[in-house]
């Protein structure tokens, strides 16, 4: 029985691997968002100093692993820094587009100011 920390569907969380066992899956079930994952083909729970001590209360012999950095998987928070990035970058655009447009409106305007004044004048 091992656990370690993982990033599923963007959220920290303890993977837990054990034996199946109704009592042990009922010992891991009273913890607070514990979740069996299909995809992980184990249980999980999520990463805090509450479930942390729970775990080790519940499960004395569990073996907390080290996670493997897994290559080209970035953190929440280097994803979120990308996206603010982006966002910035997209309102910069958008905000030049609208200058320019409003550039473009304005000499229209000028323009058709010099030609009632050229057509009015006397």
């Amino acid at each position: 029985m091992y656990a370690e920390q993982i990033i599923h569907r963007n959220e920290n969380r303890i993977k837990v691997v054990l034996p199946y066992d109704s009592l042990l899956v009922s010992k891991l079930r009273t913890i607070q968002g514990a979740s069996w994952s299909q995809t992980l083909k184990a249980w999980h729970v999520p990463h805090n100093k509450v479930t942390v001590t729970q775990l080790k209360t519940l499960f004395p012999e569990l073996d907390f692993r080290q996670a493997k950095p897994i290559k080209n998987e970035k953190s929440i928070s280097d994803n979120t820094k990308e996206l603010a990035e982006h966002t910035i970058e997209q309102t910069k655009n958008a905000t030049n587009q609208l200058d320019n447009i409003q550039d473009k409106q304005l000499d229209d305007n000028q323009i058709d100011i010099r030609k009632k004044q050229i057509y009015t004048s006397p």
